[in-house]
């Protein structure tokens, strides 16, 4: 018997109550496994990326600490239980994870010149375009979960974070700008002292749209094409609708009872 043959027969050997050990396990091997695969690709694309362009070395732990912190805010989320299935559209998030991640390890660069900047730029168009698809594959597939909206709202927090701090990094803007990146995050800690603000909002087409538009105009503000006078005007704004965006939804969170619909603004 060949050896694939032996595991056949082993497998179906096992009893009632292993097998159910398996199963319910399956959904945690799935998520190691596909993050852990995630991680090694990460590292080889910042290995040899950093090999290619002149990055300094702490390119790569940078990059894999982002991943780390990543990963981190995403298992420790409440209600987010392991998909049994990791299908398509959070492979396409896990992807889109780790460009985000590259983009990141760009922030310990001194020396910006036009190759590595033009370079960021795309990497992050990119993953702006792998954003539209996670979402379109996961409804094409039907296969929306807690677990896959979580990964993805974490990823798009950590891109814009990272691009506002590129764009001070850049000197585009002053460091005011890194007020986009850490506004959820700041509502978040909000959230440990006040009740309601832990309340799950419904889903919103307004939200959506200015997270999206957040990205793109961030990722306009890099390019060596706009100057900081041109970046500050459009980094004010971008930030002008995120603030009022989120002040929308403080103020349902507030006035609220949980039955009520979406804030109509």
């Amino acid at each position: 018997m060949n050896k694939a043959g032996s595991l056949g027969v082993s497998f179906a050997m096992l009893s009632p109550a292993a097998l159910t050990a398996v199963r319910a396990n399956r959904p945690i091997l799935t998520l190691v496994t596909h993050l852990a695969g995630g991680g090694l690709l990460l590292a080889a694309i910042a290995n040899a990326t950093g090999a290619m362009l002149p990055l300094p070395s702490g390119y790569l732990p940078l990059s894999l600490g982002l991943y780390g912190i990543l990963l981190a805010l995403l298992l420790t989320a409440a209600g987010t239980a392991p998909p049994y299935h990791f299908g398509t559209a959070n492979r396409i998030t896990l992807l889109r994870a780790i460009l985000v991640c590259l983009i990141g390890g760009v922030v310990i660069q001194t020396s910006h010149t036009t190759t590595i900047i033009w370079l960021t730029v795309a990497t992050a168009a990119v993953a702006e375009i792998l954003d539209g698809l996670d979402g379109w594959a996961a409804r094409r597939k039907g296969l929306s979960s807690a677990f896959g909206a979580r990964f993805d709202v974490e990823t798009d927090s950590l891109f814009i974070l990272l691009l506002a701090v590129l764009i001070w990094r850049f000197e585009k803007t002053g460091a005011w700008i890194l007020v986009i990146g850490m506004m959820r995050y700041g509502f978040l800690l909000a959230g440990l002292f006040l009740a309601a603000l832990r309340r799950p909002l419904p889903p919103s087409k307004r939200r959506q749209s200015i997270c999206v538009a957040q990205a793109v105009l961030l990722t306009v503000c890099l390019t060596p094409l706009v100057t900081p006078a041109m970046a500050g005007f459009i980094a004010a704004a971008a930030l002008a609708v995120l603030t009022w965006s989120f002040a929308v939804d403080i103020v349902w969170l507030l006035r609220a009872t949980p039955a009520e619909g979406e804030p109509q603004c």
